[in-house]
Order: C-alpha cells, then structure tokens, then sequence
C-alpha cells in the first residue's frame, strides 16, 4: 500500500553518541542521529540508570492519518536471561491525541520484540499483534557489534494523533532508538484509490465475489462522493460510475452471473448519458448498481457496522497467521457469540468462510502477479496444507493454482 514515510524531529535529550552503522538491508531513507538511550542496566547503581524513562515525539502535521511507527535500534541491552527473564515487559509505545487520549498502545515483551543485542542472528518476523521486527544490519558500540532491528507498529488508523512516546518500564533491558519515522497513509486522489480505509478498483470484483455486503457499501459510498467532487467535469463523473459498474459486472460474471449484464451495461451508458447534473449521475449510479448487486447482496444495515469494519481491516492484515473468530472479537471489544451473530449479519456469511474466501482471494492476486513461487503462496496466505490450498482454490475458481498462473503470466515470465 502507497505510504508517506517521514524522519521523526528528533529531541535534545541525553544520548550516546552515533556508532558506526552497518546496514545489510536497504531502508526507507533512515536518518541516523545521536542515539537516544532508554534508562535499564542489571543493577540498580548502574550507570545506565542515569537515562531516561521516556522518548517523546512529535507527529509532523499535514501528511494525513497516522498508520504506523518504525524504529530503528539496539533491541536491547542486559536484556539477556541473566539480567531479565522470557516475558517481561520493557517498554510501552502509546500514540497521544491533542487532549492528552491514547490513541493506541503497544508493549515491547522479552523474546518476542527485542532480545539480547550481542546475539548477531538476523531476525525477521510479524508478532501478530500490529508489530513487526526485522534485522537491518549491525552497530559498532563501546561493547562490541551489536545487532540493529526495525520495529514497525501497525496503528492502524490513529486519527487525531499528536505525540507519540517510547516508555520504557524499568526492567534491565536498556533500548537504544537511532531512527525514528512516523508511516502516514497516502491521500486518495481518485475515488479508487485504496487508502484510508476506502476500497481500491482491483478489490471491488473480489468484493463482489466474497458477497461482502459491508465492504460493497464503502465502495459505493466512496464511488457517489468521488462523482460529486467532480467539479462539473460531467466526462469524468459518468467515466467514473462506468468504470465501476463494468468492475462490479466483472465480479458478478465471474461469479456464475447472467450474459444479459452486458445488454446492461449499455443501458447504464445511455442512462448516465442523459443525466444532467453531477447530482442526477450520483444517484443513477446508486440505482443502477443496486439493480445489479440486489440479487446476490440484499440491502441491510446495523449500527454495529463500525466493528465489523474494524475486525475485517483486522483480518486483511493477518489473514495469512493463524487467527480466529475468538481473537478477533475480543480485540474489538465483542464476546464470541455476539461477534459471530453481527460478523454474519454484516457480511453474509460466517467468519470461517469469510476468512477462507480472503485467503484465496488474496492468493489469486499473488498468482496472478507472477512474482511468488506456487509453492510458497499458501504458506503466504495462511494455509497449512499446500494439497488443502490446492483444492480449496480449484473449488472455488474452477482452476489449479499452477494452471492458473500459467494463465495470467505476462510474456516472459517464470512459472516458478
């Protein structure tokens, strides 16, 4: 997805001084200043308790909604067995609003998103809870290399954000942050454009095929209001409702839908020809599409829509762990019974199936790609069986996933 990365101001704050980096990856434009070095060390008179508890930064205004924090640094020091035991807590990011609210927190746990810095094994994982941790190279310091990680913290949608502050918890672990960079989503230009939680072009024929009633009434919604900020431009506002209508008509053909869709479309075309005003050509589209779509995705609305959205934003970027309708529900704040009950509602369908036909959905578009091995695609996508993928997915779209790869390669492409 299309981000805005932008260096954090960096504070005046006591620090050590910049050791020598040596970076094995590329990274999205670091900028490497004086190290900012948390308070820890294994006794309590030890020097390294002479640094602060807590990192303060600015969220840079005018770059859009605040999606992710990336920090890049020693994680961590005297974080060994010796010094602090598996599981313990280090260190807590929180993202402030203006009113002083957390936004969102994430906590930094022993052995799952740091470990002793001297252990020069490269490390590159998802946590599954909105973090992430990868090994960008090595840093020289007074102790010898140590390793140097990127963290990244998926916010997603931290609207409001204001300040975002690294605390560390008072264990021995000792974090030192050479970079910090706040992740903004880009700004939607078109109505197509997947950012902020609209839906993108390529999404809305898959969309259409899950019968996902919820996601399907963004996507409208985002098409009427596109259309309105036209500014007259009356071309382009009928170019836009027929872009979306002929996807919309692909999604349902290839669903099992009637050929009479492109008699259809013709008659979309005569109507929005006719219209006079952006107004008119907004709800005309509106009209036409629930023709279309009323068949296979009935009208239907609750005021818990807001959860569900949120939990299949959730899905969509870890549909490719293990989760569950149980983990899923309790991070939106729902019991398990109530989640399944409202999930169905929303979508028309249960959370397995839904989950299973993402999977697949997201494996198509892999496939389709050409850039990722077959037999490294359901792994990728969350299966555990590469023979259940294979015949889950030939159910489903009629073909193997080898033949349909072969079908969609570009000319001169591998079949890997």
């Amino acid at each position: 997805m299309p981000e805005v990365v932008v260096n954090a101001q960096w504070p005046q704050v006591p620090g050590v001084k910049p050791w020598p980096v040596n970076l094995s990856v590329e990274i999205d434009r670091p900028q490497f200043l004086q190290a900012w070095r948390s308070n820890g060390g294994p006794a309590r008179l030890h020097p390294a308790r002479a640094y602060p508890l807590t990192l303060s930064l600015e969220v840079p205004a005018g770059h859009g909604v605040l999606q992710g924090v990336r920090m890049i640094g020693v994680f961590a020091r005297y974080a060994e067995a010796k010094h602090e035991p598996h599981g313990a807590l280090g260190a807590a990011l929180s993202v402030i609003d203006g009113e002083g609210n957390t936004l969102a927190r994430r906590e930094l746990v022993n052995g799952r998103h740091y470990h002793d810095c001297c252990d020069l094994v490269a490390v590159e994982r998802r946590n599954g809870d909105g973090t992430s941790v990868r090994t960008v190279g090595t840093v020289q310091t007074e102790d010898g290399p140590c390793r140097l990680d990127m963290i990244e913290f998926d916010l997603e949608e931290a609207i409001g954000a204001k300040q975002v502050i690294l605390r560390d918890l008072g264990t021995p672990a000792s974090f030192e942050i050479l970079s910090a960079q706040f992740i903004f989503e880009q700004r939607a230009v078109c109505p197509f454009k997947g950012h902020e939680g609209q839906v993108s072009l390529v999404e809305i024929a898959s969309i259409v095929r899950m019968r996902d009633r919820g996601r399907f009434r963004t996507a409208l919604e985002q098409v009427q209001q596109g259309i309105l900020a036209c500014h007259d431009d009356m071309d382009e506002a009928r170019g836009t409702a027929l872009t979306f209508l002929a996807v919309v008509s692909t999604g349902l053909l290839e669903s099992g839908g009637s050929r009479e869709i492109h008699r259809f479309q013709l008659e979309a075309a005569k109507k929005l020809m006719a219209a006079k005003n952006l107004e008119m050509i907004s709800e005309l589209t509106a009209q036409l599409t629930s023709f279309l779509i009323e068949p296979v995705m009935p009208a239907d609305g609750n005021p818990n829509d807001l959860l569900i959205r949120k939990s299949i934003m959730l899905m969509e970027k870890s549909f490719g762990q293990a989760i569950t309708d149980e983990e899923i529900a309790s991070r939106i704040g729902l019991s398990t019974s109530h989640f399944r009950h409202l999930f169905k509602e929303y979508t028309g369908q249960p959370f397995h199936r839904y989950l299973m036909s993402l999977r697949l959905e997201r494996a198509r578009d892999i496939l389709a790609a050409g850039s990722v091995p077959v037999s490294q695609v359901s792994k990728s996508v969350g299966f555990a069986s590469a023979a259940h993928f294979s015949r889950a997915f030939q159910g489903r779209f009629g073909v193997s996933p080898s033949n349909f790869r072969k079908t969609h390669l570009n000319p001169g492409e591998g079949t890997s």
